[in-house]
């Protein structure tokens, strides 16, 4: 189903003359996340006076 609308899209939007289908890019962009709490309680602690 997916498959079909993103077809659908795809055509329509080089029939509106937004993109052309004659190449086709990939990219592998990764984006990686490696927080957690204790991270967060340690970055945000207030200092300590003395």
């Amino acid at each position: 189903m997916l498959d079909e609308l993103n077809h659908q899209f795809m055509r329509r939007l080089e029939k509106e003359g937004l993109i052309t289908l004659k190449e086709l890019y990939i990219d592998g962009t990764k984006i990686e996340a490696n927080a957690n709490r204790y991270i967060l309680k340690q970055t945000w602690k207030q200092p300590s006076c003395g």
